[in-house]
């Protein structure tokens, strides 16, 4: 399909042709129509100006590269009238003179509106009388006047204007004029006289982000040192953490919410009488009852693990519905499924020879069949049931033996020895045997000559003074043209040094559908190609006689033709068309296409790009397929066809294409011949494949190579090695390839020789070594050893080097003094490592990271600048500019010599501009923090004092921690709605409800909103609980135990496999979706699966140990299933299967489904009868010559009205 952003881009021309749909045509036929004429249809259609608009509304030149040049004027318009803005203009003119440009309009003698807003700047204007209200007021002057008051005098007028100076005067006559800061910093305990209480239109508390150490950004409650509850922000993460003994608990007698901040999503909702809901994306998922919980949605476990029972008084719907009778259920990699059980896995037993004695034949398991490892003779097995483990041993050792050069034998069960009438040479290869040397069959080194009985085959010549034919050959029916009785049809007479040919020839051909191009005559033996054909009309004639009834399974290599032609059949049949719906914008989504379940092939095309998601595709493209996709085993949802591509180029005929661009391809070096049976590389390039590469896909495919070939790895085969040219091309056993000698010359396969060495010898070319023992002829030892002494080297000549005598102070670095000599230099270091020390000055060129040094006991620090740090007396002193760059501590007294100053004035007071210390007037901090108005404000008092009034009107922020005693509350709200408390036990975030002294009811909720709301224990390093708008996370010691999904929840942690132990009672759903528990052992239900092990006593009772009871209330009807397995040893390992039916009052009836047979003479009945007054079957076992320990499972068959009882006998 054409990917069209791919096109190259160039400027249009009115010439060019556009690519669009006739809708007035049948068939709706794809045409071509130049620009030209899509041109004239617009114009068509509009006049004047506002065609033009329409076409584009840029005034701009437009280049012929496509970039835009200046902008053009429009003139003599007598009016422009709208109803929209005009905008985009530097400045405006009229002809009177009056301009506006940017945002300044001169030259107005007049200008009157009903409303203006924004700053008036202008001078004195004596024709305004009024201005209303003025959210804001600036003046850069003096402010005189009869409102303006210079001394405040309570209770005030709210209608004159207070001076700074008034404002200063009042203050200083005030005891508490200090800022809120210094107020602090005077003593922080209020008091324990009054609350604080924010309220106004702005009454929050703002603290700065946190930061590591916990000194500043933190609410603390408790006293504890450090608070034993905390809240803060880090700058990432919101935190409430209890750093107490005691518990976090977050109290209200309605609800208790969990949402995200943004959108307002519940993620956790924990109420007093309906328990917890869980959500995902806003939608509840888990809930928990009275007695249970209840999930909607799926249940899922991400690992895998046992439940006791689960319990579904409904159906299991998977990816194909419930699932047919007998089906089991299947992960299909995205989900499950319903399948009918395969087996998994098939065993393959395969052995050296069979038990005949001849060549294996490998054995397919099949399902049910035991595999045996048992030992045959002196070879015995062992299974070890701890460590799984096959364990094969020898039961005898072999003993005996014979004298160098003896063949040995075996000479008894366990016992070899050797002979002289049979001798092996090892250097020679020859075996030699006094007597007679007998065997079937004999065949040659080489493996191409045998001698089997009478027959030689595959000699290549046989040499003999005299050989002697069979004379009554003569007599045989007679070979053309010989007749019977002919001398020279007499089977080999004479001497037959020179038969290398057959005396008669005659043709060799084929018959049937398979027909022969040329028939040879075979005369000389070798091998003898004959050539076929068959016709096209016999190939194309054949039927699928016996095809299957087609299916929808996936074809296997190991289908046949018939069986694969069924499934593609059905694979057709069940693949429906596609059907075209129309266009789509992909930025408004229309039509509505988001979130949609069509029908399987049902599709739009783009025609407005966008990013609308449709099953989690955004990238939409004009020309794009959106095509819904509901058939076949992945998910269904929408699919994308990228349909913007165009492929342009030229090639030859019977070549590959290759990309020369983006979007162009040309002739590739790759072709195919005519017959497509062959593809070619060409000369001018090579193959070079990435990756594991396999050539062929069957045994009998070939691979030819004309040229060399160079290996840069490891050749691994995992066959034999052929050199087709041999007489045996994989040579003997035993035998080595070697060179043939030069180029194109093959390799040969010959007889190893065995060679000795005669001498192993080693010298050194140095005086460093003292080499004994070289040469070694026949056995010995070379000995090395060093010939200097301990306070010499060895340098690269091996040659013996003394090491130069250093000498110096103790923990001093050496320096070479001179180019050859070592002396002490001025770097020192401590006894311990831990400290160093520089004797003398230090200059270092370049800069000095600090980071993580420090520098003690310095006499000067001087800089490039001539600027200079150092001591005078117990301080530190700077010469020259100082500056901080980062956050800094000075532990002791800083004094400032000269600090610049910001503006003018008599008060001063020090503030961080910018990183810099400067000061700010009086009136300026005044304005800086906002004087407080003459009544109604208030003040922090000092330690020990009284808060009067109440904090209003602005926000209250603190760069540092707000610390309250325990049973000292944070309170929010204008009717005490909220505390946040510790008290001395616990930290509370609790509603007013739960601070009632009998709390009955409320309506109020606590609400805890972010995208990530976090439980951390007291450390912060351990979560506990964990919500996002997308789910929630419970953990146990910092370990995920429970998550909500989109589906369900999960339950993590579940498939180690210790989780174990008795069920007193297991998790069930019942039709409503809500999880339940039942009876782990559902004695009394309508049916079950129950398990128990008897022993059982030989000699046995009259009717054998009675193993269990069955027992169905009213009716007696059963239908059961037991296995029973021998538990004792090895020596009764013996199994059986039985199913039995039984009716009111009736001898049950009972079959055996299957038996191991007994293990020797060790075995074990069983017998069923009817006991309970009809009602009851009960199980009798008999054991058969020892007594034994029998395990048992019954399955009994579904009655949803009358109870079932299960009674072990033990």
């Amino acid at each position: 399909m054409a990917i069209i952003y791919s096109y190259p881009t160039a400027i249009p021309t009115l010439t060019d042709l556009l690519l669009g749909t006739d809708v007035d045509k049948s068939g709706k036929p794809t045409k071509n129509f130049t620009i030209q004429s899509v041109v004239e249809l617009i114009q068509g259609s509009a006049a004047g100006l506002g065609a033009t608009l329409t076409l584009s509304n840029d005034a701009r030149i437009v280049n012929t590269d496509g970039t835009f040049g200046a902008n053009q004027s429009a003139i003599n318009f007598a009016n422009i009238t709208g109803t929209g803005n005009v905008s985009g203009f530097t400045g405006f003119s009229t002809a009177g003179g009056a301009n506006i440009n940017g945002t300044t309009g001169t030259g107005f003698t007049a200008f009157t509106s009903t409303s203006i807003t924004g700053t008036l700047l202008t001078s004195a204007q004596p024709n305004i009388t009024s201005v209303g209200t003025l959210t804001s007021l600036s003046v850069n002057t003096s402010v005189t006047g009869t409102a303006v008051v210079t001394t405040l005098v309570a209770p005030g007028d709210n209608l004159k204007i207070a001076s700074t100076k008034a404002i200063i005067d009042y203050i200083a006559l005030k005891p508490n004029k200090e800022t809120l800061a210094e107020t602090l910093g005077a003593g922080e305990l209020s008091g324990g006289a009054k609350n604080i209480v924010m309220q106004g239109a702005i009454s929050n508390i703002t603290f700065e982000d946190s930061d590591a150490t916990g000194t500043k950004g933190r609410a603390l409650f408790g006293n504890k040192v450090g608070g034993d509850l905390e809240i803060h922000h880090d700058g990432t993460d919101s935190f409430v953490t209890d750093l107490s003994t005691g518990d976090l608990r977050l109290r209200s007698d309605d609800a208790v919410k969990i949402q995200a901040s943004t959108g307002g999503n519940t993620l956790a909702t924990f109420t007093k009488a309906a328990g917890v809901d869980l959500y995902f994306a806003n939608a509840k998922i888990f809930e928990t009852l009275v007695g249970g919980a209840k999930v909607t949605g799926a249940f899922e476990a991400t690992t895998s693990g046992t439940f006791a029972s689960l319990v579904n008084t409904g159906t299991y719907t998977a990816g194909n519905g419930v699932g047919a009778a007998g089906q089991i259920l299947s992960s299909t990699g995205t989900g499950t499924s319903w399948v009918t059980e395969v087996p998994l896995y098939s065993w393959i037993i395969e052995a050296d020879l069979d038990d005949g004695g001849g060549a294996n034949t490998p054995y397919t398991v099949a399902s049910g069949d035991a595999i045996d490892f048992r030992g045959v003779g002196n070879v015995q097995t062992e299974w070890d049931l701890g460590t799984k483990e096959l364990r094969i041993s020898l039961l005898n050792q072999i003993t005996g033996g014979g004298t160098d050069g003896q063949v040995t034998f075996w000479d008894g069960p366990s016992t070899i020895d050797g002979n002289a009438g049979m001798t092996y040479d090892a250097a020679t290869f020859d075996l030699t045997v006094t007597n007679i040397i007998k065997a079937d069959t004999f065949t040659t080194t080489a493996g191409t000559a045998t001698w089997v009985t009478t027959v030689l085959d595959g000699f290549t010549s046989i040499t003999s003074a005299l050989f002697i034919g069979n004379a009554a050959a003569s007599l045989t029916p007679p070979i053309p043209p010989f007749a019977v009785g002919a001398a020279d049809n007499v089977q080999f007479q004479g001497n037959a040094s020179t038969a290398n040919q057959l005396s008669f020839g005659g043709t060799i051909g084929t018959s049937g559908d398979v027909t022969t191009v040329t028939a040879p005559t075979y005369t000389s033996g070798g091998s003898q190609l004959i050539a076929t054909t068959i016709a096209d009309t016999i190939v194309t004639g054949k039927v699928l006689t016996n095809l299957p009834t087609p299916t929808s399974s996936g074809i296997l290599n190991t289908d046949t033709i018939l069986a694969a032609m069924a499934k593609l059949q059905g694979q057709i049949t069940a693949t429906s068309g596609l059907t075209y719906e129309g266009l789509w914008n992909a930025t408004t989504d229309s039509p509505a296409l988001s979130g949609t379940t069509p029908a399987n092939g049902v599709f739009y095309i783009v025609d407005v790009a966008g990013n609308t998601s449709l099953s989690g595709i955004t990238d939409w493209l004009v020309g794009d397929w959106a095509i819904y996709v509901s058939n076949g085993s992945a998910t269904d949802g929408w699919q994308k066809l990228d349909m913007t591509s165009d492929i342009t180029g030229t090639g030859s005929a019977n070549s590959y294409a290759m990309w020369t661009g983006p979007n162009s391809v040309a002739t590739g070096l790759i072709s195919q011949n005519a017959g497509a049976n062959l593809v070619t590389i060409g000369n001018s390039g090579g193959l070079l494949v990435e990756g594991s590469t396999t050539l062929g896909d069957a045994t009998t495919d070939t691979v030819t190579v004309t040229g060399n070939v160079t290996l840069n790895e490891n050749l691994i085969l995992t066959k034999g090695l052929s050199i087709p040219s041999l007489a045996d091309p994989y040579g003997a056993s035993g035998q080595a390839l070697i060179s043939g000698g030069g180029v194109n010359i093959a390799n040969t396969w010959v007889d190893l020789t065995v060679g000795t060495v005669t001498s192993v010898g080693l010298t050194e070319t140095g005086d460093a070594l003292t080499i004994t023992g070289s040469p070694v002829t026949s056995s010995g030892t070379i000995n090395i050893a060093g010939a200097g002494a301990s306070t010499d080297y060895i340098n690269g000549e091996l040659n013996l080097v003394a090491f130069p005598t250093l000498s110096g102070t103790q923990y001093t670095l050496p320096m070479f003094a001179t180019t050859s000599t070592l002396g002490d230099s001025m770097f020192l270091q401590n006894a311990g490592g831990t400290q160093g020390t520089i004797s003398g000055a230090v200059k270092i060129e370049g800069d000095l990271d600090m980071d993580s040094y420090k520098i003690e006991e310095v006499d000067e620090l001087k800089f490039t600048n001539n600027k200079y740090i150092y001591g005078t007396g117990s301080a530190v002193k700077v010469e020259g500019e100082f500056r901080v760059s980062d956050e800094s501590t000075f532990s002791n007294l800083v004094t400032l010599d000269l600090i610049n100053n910001a503006t003018t004035d008599t008060d001063k007071f020090l503030v961080s501009d910018s990183g810099e210390i400067k000061y700010r007037t009086g009136a300026e901090v005044l304005s800086d923090i906002g004087a407080a108005p003459v009544t109604g404000g208030a003040y922090l008092p000092l330690a020990g004092g009284t808060l009067t009034g109440a904090l209003t009107g602005t926000d209250a922020t603190f760069s540092g921690n707000v610390s309250l005693a325990d049973d000292k509350s944070l309170t929010l709200g204008t009717g005490v709605d909220s505390k946040i408390f510790f008290d001395n036990a616990a930290s509370v975030l609790a509603d007013s409800t739960v601070i009632q002294s009998t709390p009955t009811s409320g309506t109020g909720t606590i609400l805890l909103q972010s995208y990530n709301v976090k439980m951390r224990d007291q450390l912060g390093t351990s979560n506990m609980f964990h919500a996002t708008r997308y789910g929630v996370t419970l953990y146990y010691d910092g370990d995920v135990k429970f998550t909500t999904t989109s589906s369900g929840v999960n339950l993590n942690g579940f498939g180690s496999g210790t989780k174990t132990g008795t069920a007193a009672y297991n998790l069930g759903v019942d039709s409503a979706g809500d999880v339940i528990e039942t009876n782990a052992n559902p004695g009394g239900s309508g049916g079950g699966i129950f398990s128990g092990d008897q022993a059982i006593a030989f000699p046995p009772p009259t009717l054998g140990d009675k193993a269990f009871t069955l027992n169905r209330a009213t009716t007696g009807t059963l239908i059961f299933d037991v296995w029973f397995t021998s538990e004792t040893s090895t020596s009764t390992s013996v199994a059986k299967k039985y199913t039995v039916a039984h009716a009111n009052n009736a001898t049950p009836v009972y079959n055996k489904i299957i038996d191991t047979g007994p293990d020797g003479s060790n075995d074990f009945t069983v017998s069923f009868v009817n006991a309970g007054s009809g009602l009851s079957v009960e199980c009798y076992i008999v054991a058969g010559s020892i007594a034994q320990n029998i395990g048992y499972t019954v399955q009994v068959g579904h009655d949803s009205t009358n109870a079932l009882t299960f009674t072990p006998a033990s």
